[in-house]
């Protein structure tokens, strides 16, 4: 891959490093992508793509209109939702060039996050999920949603360490990925022959440790780190809904909750120990409590709910009702909603800045030409800022918390970089700064223009974090094994 652009220097005390975030397509799977938390945040015990972001009343830094690109960057066509690595503050995304034969051929791209450069693509295949990155070893997982191929890829080196199959038979189509963070054992839902399965891959030898049978159209599982058990949802033959509960100690199915239909991938909430569930055919939200394995509420939401995203710092779920563009804000002390604050229709799921509780939503205004991304208070939910897109987004804010930008997902191949001009300021843990974000560049993919994919970038600060521990990777004693 050749040497990294750009890095982060020594930081003066009144001065902060910018960072970088990206945004993503919708993530439906793909759990966790990030995580990693940063400092005084509560952790998650799964994490949905949705990751975290920064805000645009934070203080963090003087910024103001108007919003000028300066940059663009080349990434390729159709890029998948986007994930941060917090040790190397690198970016990560997959491509896919349609240019003939029966499958789309795809890439992994790796942008810097400290120069807002294209690093270079390592070619994966075909038919590529989002990555989702495993931050206890720092690797990447890649599948192949034709082929049931997962490629692993160590972000030290931005290499292909090694793949795995998650069935020994043909077609089998992953539909997401969660790493139990106890013993790194990986949880791959597929689809194959029509039917549901949750494959259970150990974390060591890659080898399946267990094929459990999930209904028709199983989803991501979300680990509860209080009981060490997975909950997976999935439908069953008339589209009733259902979490099934399997043990992470010995990867056998403990139980079945009846929910409502088609649940996506639920948000875990660990002050209260309940899983939120929203359900797509129904419009609702169901409250899992995970002590009695029951629905304790079922909360009505609107059509197209989005995955839930948890809030630590004030004890809110954000649930998005897209069609009718609809922010709701719920209590979970009481599950009931106590705001609900109008984003615009066609709306991505929202994004929560862990260091300030604002959130962050991208709306392409369902055809009516609003592409913005609104911040919305963590405090009073109310709109702060609504921020001009130059084309459509097409995925959520995310944040990297090592340089402070702020990335989007757009149509027309570009990753828009948002640069900060001068404004009043004000104070952000002690730091002068001010409110706001700007557009500071794009990043343009070489086929993106003709194939209307990229990514926007907004400008914020925060401070470096160190990295937390590893495991090594390989795991000690093993070879990842190779297709």
């Amino acid at each position: 891959m050749g040497d990294r652009s750009g890095s982060l220097g020594t930081i003066p005390l009144v001065v902060v490093s910018f960072a970088v975030v990206v945004a993503v397509a919708v993530a439906t799977g793909g759990a966790y992508s990030n995580g990693w938390n940063p400092p005084g945040a509560a952790p998650h015990d799964s994490l949905l793509a949705s990751a975290l972001i920064g805000s645009a009343d934070d203080g963090a830094f003087p910024m103001s209109s108007p919003q000028t690109v300066i940059a663009t960057i080349p990434v390729g066509p159709s890029p998948s939702p986007a994930v941060y690595d917090p040790r190397n503050g690198d970016l990560y995304a997959t491509t896919h060039l349609y240019g003939g034969g029966a499958f789309p051929a795809g890439n992994l791209v790796v942008v810097a996050g400290s120069s807002n450069s294209l690093i270079g693509s390592i070619p994966m295949g075909v038919s590529l999920s989002m990555p989702v990155y495993e931050d206890a070893t720092g690797t990447l997982y890649v599948s192949d949603e034709t082929f049931g191929i997962f490629h692993m890829i160590s972000s030290s080196n931005d290499s292909t360490v090694g793949s795995f199959r998650v069935s020994s038979g043909a077609f089998a189509q992953p539909a997401g990925l969660t790493v139990d963070p106890r013993d790194g054992d990986l949880y791959i839902p597929y689809i194959q022959n029509g039917a549901g399965y949750l494959s259970v891959v150990s974390g060591t030898t890659y080898a399946i440790l267990e094929t459990l049978p999930m209904g028709y159209d199983p989803g991501t599982p979300t680990f509860v780190g209080a009981t060490g058990d997975l909950y997976v949802p999935y439908i069953n033959g008339t589209a009733a809904g259902f979490l099934a509960v399997v043990a992470g100690s010995n990867n056998t199915l403990i139980a079945t909750i009846p929910v409502d239909s088609f649940p996506i991938s639920p948000t875990y909430d660990p002050s209260n120990g309940d899983l939120y569930v929203a359900c797509g055919n129904d419009n609702d939200m169901d409250v899992v409590n995970t002590t009695t394995d029951r629905v304790a509420a079922t909360i009505p939401i609107g059509t197209d709910p989005t995955p839930p995203v948890y809030d630590a710092a004030n004890g809110r779920i954000y649930e998005l009702a897209s069609a009718a563009g609809y922010l709701l804000v719920v209590s979970d002390s009481s599950n009931t909603i106590v705001s609900n604050v109008s984003v615009g229709a066609g709306s991505a799921p929202p994004t929560v800045d862990n260091l300030n509780g604002n959130v962050y939503v991208a709306s392409n205004g369902a055809g009516n030409g609003a592409n913005v991304v609104r911040e919305v208070s963590g405090t009073n939910s109310s709109v702060l800022a609504t921020i001009p897109l130059s084309s459509t987004p097409t995925g959520e804010v995310t944040v990297d918390y090592a340089n402070g930008y702020l990335y989007v997902s757009t149509s027309d191949g570009t990753l828009l970089v948002l640069g900060p001009t001068p404004a009043s300021r004000s104070t952000f843990l002690g730091l002068p700064g001010s409110d706001g974000y700007a557009l500071v560049g794009s990043i343009i993919g070489a086929a993106g223009i003709s194939a209307g994919i990229g990514i926007a970038v907004f400008g914020r600060s925060s401070r470096p974090t160190p990295e937390p521990a590893r495991r090594a990777f390989p795991p000690t004693g093993s070879s990842p094994p190779r297709l």
